[in-house]
C-alpha cells in the first residue's frame, strides 16, 4: 500500500489520516490527491471517481433497461461517500426504490487500530487474522477541522465474522427490525424548512446493529443457554424475541442519552463529535415507539396464522 495510517489523539475517534510513503512521493497519479501536508485529501479523489461513474451512467450504455430509472446521481462536491438511487417500475414492483452506496475503500496490510476493541467475549474468534479497512467517509465538516483528510476506520469484517457465527433465528431478529425500519409502513417525518421536506430516519440501521451486538455480548457474558439452543429452533418466536431485545436496548440508550459504539470506546452514537447532548431525542423516542408497534403487529399476525 502506498499510504501509511497515522493515528493521533487529535483525530476524531474512529478515524485516521493517510500519509503518502516517501517511495511514492514522485508518483503524479497519487500526489495530485494530496493536501499541502502530504496527506490524502478526499475531495479531489472523490470528485474524479464519482465523476467517472456518473458519466458512465449518463452515457446510457451502463443501464439499458426500460424499467430502471435514475433518481439520484452521486454527489461529487461533498468530498465524502454518496449513493445512487434508482426507481424500478414493473409488473411485480410498481415503484421500487433501489439505493446503491458507492464506498471507496482502502485495505492496508494487517492492521488493528489502537482505538478499536476486538476482544469481545469470544464473539470474534480470530481477531489477529482479520483485516481492518479504511473507507473514504469523512466526519461532519461543520464539527471537525480538516475534515477532508480524516477517514473512517471500518470494522465491517469484524461485524461480518460475528454475524456469520450466530444462530440464524437470532440474526433474523435484527433483519426483521431493519426491514421494518425501511418499510413504507414506518412513518416518515417531513420538515417544511428543508428543500425536499423529507427527513431521513433518526434511528439508523447502524444504531440497531450496535444494539444487537451489545445484546449478543450480554448473552455471551451471561452464558445464556438460549443463544446456542436457538440454532435448532424453527420457530419465528426466537427472532421476534431478539428483535424486542434490540428495541429495548435502543429505548434504554435513548433514555440514558448514550449508545456506546461496540468497537470504538469513547464514541456515543447518539451525539456528534463536538456535542454532549442528544439532538431530536423526542424523534428518537417516537421512532422507537413506531418500531415497537410494527413489531407487535408482526407478532399478532404470527400467532393468528
Amino acid at each position: 500500500m502506498s499510504f501509511i495510517q497515522e493515528e493521533t489523539e487529535a483525530h476524531p475517534l474512529g478515524y485516521t489520516r493517510l500519509r503518502l510513503r516517501k517511495s511514492d512521493a514522485f508518483d503524479h497519479n497519487l500526489t495530485r490527491y494530496l493536501d499541502t501536508d502530504g496527506f490524502l485529501d478526499s475531495r479531489n479523489l472523490i470528485r474524479d471517481l464519482y465523476t467517472a461513474i456518473n458519466d458512465a451512467i449518463f452515457s446510457g450504455g451502463t443501464i439499458a433497461s426500460e424499467s430502471l430509472y435514475l433518481r439520484k446521481h452521486l454527489k461529487i462536491d461533498k468530498g465524502s461517500i454518496s449513493k445512487l438511487a434508482f426507481r424500478w417500475v414493473g409488473t411485480l414492483f410498481k415503484d421500487l426504490l433501489i439505493e446503491v452506496d458507492i464506498v471507496p475503500t482502502i485495505k492496508p496490510s494487517l492492521w488493528t487500530p489502537k482505538c478499536i476493541e476486538v476482544n469481545h467475549s469470544g464473539l470474534i474468534t480470530s481477531p489477529k487474522e482479520r483485516k481492518t479497512s479504511i473507507v473514504l467517509k469523512t466526519p461532519n465538516p461543520r464539527l471537525v477541522k480538516n475534515w477532508n483528510g480524516h477517514f473512517r476506520i471500518s470494522v465491517s469484517e469484524y461485524e461480518a465474522q460475528i454475524l456469520q457465527n450466530i444462530p440464524l433465528p437470532v440474526l433474523r431478529g435484527y433483519i426483521l427490525l431493519k426491514s421494518l425500519k425501511d418499510t413504507l409502513y414506518m412513518p416518515q417525518i417531513y420538515d417544511h424548512d428543508q428543500r425536499d421536506g423529507l427527513m431521513e430516519a433518526t434511528i439508523s440501521s447502524y444504531m440497531l446493529k450496535t444494539c444487537f451486538l451489545h445484546e449478543l455480548k450480554a448473552a455471551k457474558d451471561a452464558c445464556d443457554p438460549t443463544l446456542e439452543l436457538a440454532r435448532e429452533s424453527k420457530s419465528d418466536e426466537v427472532s421476534i424475541t431478539w428483535a424486542k431485545r434490540i428495541i429495548e436496548r435502543m429505548e434504554l440508550s435513548i433514555e440514558r442519552s448514550e449508545l456506546k459504539s461496540f468497537f470504538v470506546s469513547g464514541v456515543n452514537l447518539l451525539v456528534n463529535h463536538s456535542m454532549t447532548v442528544v439532538n431530536d431525542q423526542y424523534i428518537l423516542e417516537a421512532e422507537c415507539q413506531c418500531l415497537r408497534h410494527l413489531l407487535n403487529v408482526a407478532t399478532l399476525h404470527q400467532f393468528n396464522d
